[in-house]
């Protein structure tokens, strides 16, 4: 899923579901962990000693379960403590008294030291035989240890204001020292003294540290700072974590959104000039067109008028005949000049009738030419308020959208960390933050990883040597066992060969972008195609979009806004769906053989199809015009992804070749060379900087974007 916490798969009538689980265990409760002073774990991993701050001490056996509580070895608040290798727990308190709890038949026993030259120490670290402390004036001192006891305690000179210390390795041991001024002097430590080789500058005040067990990584925790992933061999500085891996995913969807309806609101608003343009174009022409019918009409008028003169004129010639013939005898010459007089004026009336229907038939060519325009100009005009209520509807979104991501934003990370740790072995950090998350962190760039727990407040974590296992004691008495990695889980099963909402095998599967809908794609083949969408939370079909298709479907993705479905299958075509209504908006037809993928463009309006006929279509979504067409390609098309919010997107074929195109103009970008045989399915990477590959042959290889280069094959080849 687009939130990384769910993974659908599909089989023969069945979908199921899986969700990522961190599943934290609770090894003991009702401890006495809410006024927790100091803890430490054995080196062996069996036990953890902690003490609150009355100075009571209990030692917990972390395989039996078994407590041996509030032991009173000290009078005073205890400052600093450490299992040494004999197995036994060496503490100091606030007023400088050393103890040493030893385990015996009948229990657990603590003695105080006798020291020449005690210091009260407020921190302890065993390396091989000897001891590193800091003691109460900031000031770094050494001790050997011996016969259960601590000998030869003396101050190693160079080093003033020391706030923090961590020993790692051994023959020599690794020591980073935390000082007041800023700074972390690294070197390493022989036993007698500490042999700087770096210094970390961090520039303020340094509270605690912990160093990886590389040594090639510390961390700090400095006055005013969130905690800092630092390198030592750069001496640089690999990330401020002041992070969460939740609220990222959240401003980093809603921040894609917000863009993603900009630019939507952005193209609609492109559109607005133009099609107010044409409908004033529009207009023009219709008023041209009214002219010409206008004048037709003044020529009829006219037509018609010389048709009523003619029509007079015939008149006066029939009186003058009906005189001549009444004079018939005395004027026969005058009656056959008369006649001919009439002939002349009987062809005048057919001429000026001619006319006259030539001039009505001109007008009603013109009327019709007038409706066309006038319906034409009509149309036209009706997109302009169109678009303009489109283009509200679409900013309320876009207003909607913005809002979210600045109430996100908004909201302080609440990121004050009580205890964190580097975990060996996972190269992980781990933060148990002060409003009750704990968080964790990639160790090497900082990259926040899923929160491990949420729940009480942890007020220590350890690590737990050899099996790396990450403990916590939580504020309200209860020590957890937390997995540093995740479990898929089985959250839902639906469907099975006898009785399924499904009528064959999944061909085809999707998650909505907001996760919350599954789409599933199936169908018997040369038959239908037929789609629904599934309730990730209920795991029960919410909808049946029915026989979309008349083969079965191929590939589903949902428009990256989540309000389109776009299918594709073995019938040839690619089709969109509107999500809420299950409706059908457009058909894009053109490929000649299977459409195997599909990929949408994130502003949505481009789609790019795959297909079994070895060519890519490039698609307006809006209007379902094919962009063009992308051949060439020595066999079938199998798979097709944009990368990010660029225009850019990468396929695959089933001769092995992966490449990286312009959707914009359809030219080749880069070839990634190095796999082998048909290549069925790719991915990009969420930070766009690699992508991988899988097919026929069981192998995934991933390359870098950047340059095409290969980075890794999976499982290598025997």
């Amino acid at each position: 899923s687009p939130q990384s916490d769910r993974m659908a798969t599909g089989g023969y009538r069945n979908v199921k579901v899986w969700k990522r689980v961190h599943k934290t265990e609770s090894l003991l409760t009702g401890l006495n962990a809410t006024k927790l002073n100091r803890q430490s774990i054995s080196s062996n991993g069996k036990q953890l000693a902690y003490f609150d701050v009355a100075g009571k001490l209990e030692i917990l056996d972390l395989e039996s379960g078994q407590s041996t509580r509030f032991l009173k070895s000290h009078a005073s608040p205890v400052t600093a403590l450490t299992w040494i290798p004999s197995g036994q727990l060496l503490s100091v308190d606030a007023s400088g008294a050393w103890s040493l709890t030893t385990k015996q038949e009948t229990g657990f026993a603590s003695k105080t030291l006798t020291l020449p030259n005690p210091r009260k120490a407020v921190s302890i670290q065993v390396a091989d035989s000897a001891l590193v402390g800091v003691d109460d004036a900031g000031k770094l001192f050494t001790a050997r240890l011996a016969e259960n006891q601590v000998q030869e305690l003396k101050e190693i000179e160079g080093f003033d204001g020391v706030s923090a210390l961590q020993i790692v390795g051994s023959n020599p041991a690794q020591v980073a020292i935390g000082l007041k001024n800023g700074n972390i002097p690294i070197g390493g430590f022989d036993g007698q003294k500490i042999q700087v080789t770096k210094t970390l500058v961090i520039g303020a005040p340094i509270q605690s540290i912990d160093f990886s067990a590389s040594a090639n990584r510390v961390l700090v925790s400095s006055e005013g700072k969130p905690v800092q992933i630092w390198d030592t061999q750069t001496a640089k500085m690999v990330a401020s974590l002041n992070s969460d891996y939740a609220r990222n995913q959240q401003i980093r969807f809603a921040s894609r959104n917000a863009k993603r309806q900009k630019s939507k609101v952005d193209g609609y608003s492109k559109k607005l000039p133009e099609l107010q343009k044409a409908s004033d174009k529009e207009k023009e022409a219709l008023k041209k067109v009214q002219e010409n019918r206008d004048k037709a009409e003044t020529e009829l008028e006219a037509k018609t008028k010389d048709v009523d003169a003619a029509k007079a004129k015939v008149t006066e010639a029939e009186k003058a005949v009906a005189a001549a013939q009444a004079a018939l005898a005395a004027a026969q010459k005058q009656i056959e000049s008369a006649n001919k007089d009439l002939e002349a004026k009987k062809k005048a009336i057919e001429d000026a009738n001619g006319k006259r229907d030539g001039a009505q038939s001109e007008l009603d060519e013109r009327d019709q030419a007038l409706a066309a325009a006038k319906d034409s100009a009509n149309r036209v005009a009706a997109l302009v308020p169109e678009m303009e209520k489109k283009i509200a509807s679409e900013k309320q979104i876009q207003s909607q959208l913005e809002q979210a991501l600045k109430e996100i934003e908004s909201k302080p990370l609440q990121n004050e960390v009580s205890s964190f740790v580097l975990a060996a072995g996972t190269n992980t950090a781990v933060l148990a933050c002060k409003d009750k998350q704990l968080r964790a962190y990639s160790l090497q760039d900082g990259a926040p990883l899923p929160n491990l727990y949420s729940g009480a407040s942890l007020k220590g974590l350890l690590i737990t040597p050899g099996d790396h296992k990450l403990l916590a004691l939580s504020e309200d008495g209860e020590l957890l066992r937390v997995p540093l990695g995740s479990k898929w889980n089985l959250e839902h099963s639906v469907g099975d060969p006898n009785e399924s909402p499904f009528s064959d095998r999944i061909t085809a599967l999707d998650f909505s972008p907001d996760g919350k809908l599954l789409a599933v794609g199936s169908g018997p083949p040369s038959r239908f195609g037929e789609i629904q969408l599934l309730s990730v939370d209920s795991g029960k079909v919410e909808r049946s979009l029915g026989e979309v298709h008349s083969d079965t479907v191929f590939s589903l993705k949902f428009s990256p806004d989540g309000r389109q479905l776009a299918s594709a299958g073995a019938d040839k075509l690619c089709k969109t769906l509107d999500v809420a209504t299950g409706k059908p908006l457009r058909s894009f037809e053109g490929h000649t053989h299977h459409i195997l993928g599909l990929a949408w463009q994130d502003d949505g309006q481009v789609l790019v199809t795959a297909s079994a006929d070895a060519s890519l279509k490039v698609w307006r979504t809006e209007t379902g015009e094919q962009i063009r067409t992308i051949s060439g390609f020595r066999k079938e098309v199998t798979a097709v992804q944009f990368v990010g919010l660029t225009h850019h997107f990468v396929m695959s074929d089933a001769a092995g070749s992966i490449r990286l195109y312009n959707a914009d103009d359809g030219k080749q970008m880069k070839t990634f060379a190095g796999a082998k045989d048909a290549v069925f399915g790719i991915a990009v990477s969420g930070d766009e900087t690699r992508i991988s590959a899988g097919g026929q042959l069981g192998q995934i290889w991933t390359w870098q974007l950047s340059d095409a280069k290969l980075l890794s094959t999976l499982p290598q080849a025997p």
